[in-house]
């Protein structure tokens, strides 16, 4: 504790009326207990910065003598005071007086010797005094027999951005059984107030009144902004010393970042091939219904494929059918993945319509060799965004940017993007929220800022989901002259840079003393800050003078006054197990066999030999590029190559790609 606290503790340990250190907002009375508190009043007006509480005590003195009243404040968290006034007279009319910030030594040795015996002109003097963070003294001399006596401070606390709007947390006010009276009201052109459970009072333009929870609870009161920006925020800062410097930035997303587009007509792209686990497969129908959920008025198709594409409607169908289609379609695979064609397919019919056009492609990417990024974008008409989506099986439906993606680069030539989703087959609707970020951007993604200067200590989340803020309060050496943000919309830059404001320098200067930062300061960083912020401090204190109203005989005897994700490694049922170690597995054996069993089935017989070259993924056939038989029919090889493509390997195939060439 400073030396000028010690003065004011003593000053203050002295007084009756059975005032404790209780951690509570308390009344106490110096000579007679027939000075009570009457009104508490509560004015709050919220803005994006801050919200400002100017708190009104009235009391009563019903004794014979002047009396002082002290107000041991527990502010509320992270509040500061940053004013302080009293109520008295001049020329006979009522007139505010105003406190000057001081040291708080010197504010606490002139309050001492104005409230003293002596002194043909009185002085009357107010208070406003620091004890520890959160908690203040407040003294007002005299209280006039037999009457009222008002005082009024100003507190200020930081607002924080969570949810599309800015937020406060005000815990109960009161002193005693004095329940505090709130009103509460946004700063011009601010915005709109919202009380979180709480009903409001209010005739039209006045402010609202708002009444406490009966629980005791604390009151979450919120600003929702008029016109936000995209991006925005508000940068403080100030130099304390050369060793000190203080930085307070806070960035905000929207509300709000973006729309779903109206009007728009969307491919579904279901892959329906046998390297995706049927579980898999049924996740990915309620992804998709997910991302239909948010495209009320959209024309849907929905387009299967495997080694062929399979149209569901052949036209757009409002989106009402689609997810009805989509929560009872059965999960038929096949051997093949012609994402090409589907791409080329889907392309095809977007040409026929105009405005607004998407293509999302649920697929595991595994396709035969021939089938690049380089081909798949050949299949792209202008004008259709693709999204592509790996969906694996998951209790809860979960989506992620995932730019390591195959086709990764591919979406994003389209303005799309490629992700990593979660879903369980059959959800309902409630439970498919995140797929929402399909139909429209809701979260800044890459999410950086950047200084003027190197500040180890601001960093930000990789991701700022539309609502939500980013705050950094430091006291780093060198304070920020600007600092920058940005992040993607999808694909799209967002980008603000904020510079150093003087309104946001001067509150940060204050609300850095409703924060423990404070602490890192010496005295004369304090004051340096505090006088700057108008605040109340370790090291200043408010002193509020009127024209004496009392006796020069009555005054107080102070002497006597007590990165690239793999994919997951597939979970398979196998044979049963007689030891400790898998049967050894040879794929080409077991091909040679399935294709020799297949010959056989289309007319072929020992000693006229079948050749057949193919590609896999997984246990999937994706291509089957060479069939020949020793003199055989254009009827028998077409059998042959069928047979070939329905082929069910078993689960021990389990390389991502591979090349077979096998002869009976």
């Amino acid at each position: 504790m400073t030396r000028a606290c010690v003065l004011c503790a003593g000053v203050l340990a002295g007084l009756g009326g059975g005032a404790g250190e209780a951690r509570a907002d308390e009344f106490a009375w110096t000579r007679s207990e027939a000075l009570v508190e009457r009104s508490y009043r509560v004015r709050v007006v919220l803005e994006p910065a801050q919200a400002t509480l100017t708190v009104r005590r009235t009391v009563y003195n019903g004794g014979e003598r002047p009396d002082q009243a002290t107000f041991y404040l527990d502010l509320p968290p992270e509040a500061v005071a940053v004013g302080l006034r009293t109520l008295g007279s001049a020329h006979g009319q009522p007139q505010w007086f105003g406190g000057e910030l001081l040291e708080a030594e010197t504010a606490a040795a002139r309050y001492q010797e104005l409230t003293g015996i002596g002194g043909y002109y009185p002085k009357d003097p107010a208070l406003l005094s620091w004890r520890s963070l959160g908690r203040l003294a407040l003294q007002v001399f005299p209280c006039m027999a037999q009457q009222q006596k008002v005082v009024e401070y100003t507190l200020a606390m930081p607002t924080h951005y969570r949810d599309g709007a800015y937020r406060v947390e005000l815990p109960p006010l009161g002193s005693g059984e004095l329940r505090a009276e709130l009103t509460v009201e946004a700063a011009p052109g601010a915005g709109r107030v919202e009380v979180v459970a709480e009903r409001l009072q209010r005739l039209p333009g006045t402010p609202a009144v708002v009444t406490w929870p009966a629980d005791g609870g604390a009151l979450d009161l919120a600003l929702v902004p008029a016109h936000p920006p995209l991006l925005g925020g508000a940068l403080g800062s100030l130099a304390a010393s050369e060793a000190h410097g203080l930085t307070r930035v806070r960035f905000e997303a929207a509300p709000r970042l973006s729309e779903a587009p109206r009007g728009a007509h969307v491919v579904v792209v279901l892959d329906a091939s046998r390297s995706i686990p049927e579980h898999e497969a049924a996740a990915a129908l309620a992804a998709a219904r997910g991302w239909l959920l948010h495209m009320p008025d959209a024309r849907v198709e929905v387009l299967r494929f495997d080694r062929e594409v399979r149209p569901t409607y052949g036209g757009f169908v409002p989106v009402a059918r689609a997810l009805a289609d989509l929560a009872q379609a059965p999960v038929a695979r096949r051997n093949g993945s012609a994402v090409d064609l589907a791409l080329a397919a889907a392309t095809e019919r977007l040409a026929a319509v105009t405005g607004p056009k998407r293509i999302v492609l649920f697929t595991d990417a595994l396709t035969r060799a021939a089938v690049g990024p380089a081909r798949l974008q050949a299949t792209l008409g202008a004008g259709a965004l693709l999204h592509v989506v790996d969906v694996h099986e998951a209790a809860e439906a979960s989506l992620a940017r995932y730019d390591e993606h195959d086709y990764g680069e591919l979406a994003a030539a389209t303005g799309g993007v490629a992700w990593v989703a979660g879903a369980a087959a059959g959800a309902p609707d409630a439970a498919l929220a995140p797929f929402e970020e399909l139909a429209r951007p809701v979260r800044l993604h890459e999410f950086s800022i950047a200084t003027e200067g190197d500040d180890p200590t601001l960093s930000a989340p990789s991701e700022l989901a539309e609502g939500q803020g980013v705050e950094h309060l430091s006291t780093a050496p060198h304070p920020q002259a600007w600092v920058a943000a940005r992040g993607l919309l999808w694909n799209e830059p967002v980008r603000v840079r904020l510079d150093a404001d003087p309104k946001e320098s001067r509150r940060s200067a204050a609300l850095v003393f409703g924060a423990s930062a404070h602490a890192n300061l010496s005295e004369d960083e304090m004051m340096v800050l505090a006088l700057a912020g108008g605040a109340v401090s370790p090291v200043t204190s408010y002193l509020a003078i009127e024209p004496g109203v009392r006796p020069s005989t009555e005054g107080l005897d102070h002497g006597r006054l007590g990165s690239r994700r793999a994919r997951p490694p597939q979970v398979r049922m196998g044979a049963t197990m007689v030891s400790g170690r898998e049967p050894a597995f040879d794929p080409e054996t077991y091909l040679r066999y399935a294709v020799d069993s297949v010959w056989l089935g289309c007319g072929g017989f020992f000693g006229r030999t079948a050749r057949v070259a193919l590609e896999t993924t997984l246990d999937e056939v994706v291509d089957v590029t060479d069939v020949s038989a020793i003199d055989a029919t254009a009827e028998e090889l077409r059998c042959l190559r069928a047979g070939v493509w329905e082929l069910a390997l078993p689960d021990r195939f389990r390389a991502e790609h591979a090349t077979f060439d096998v002869s009976t």
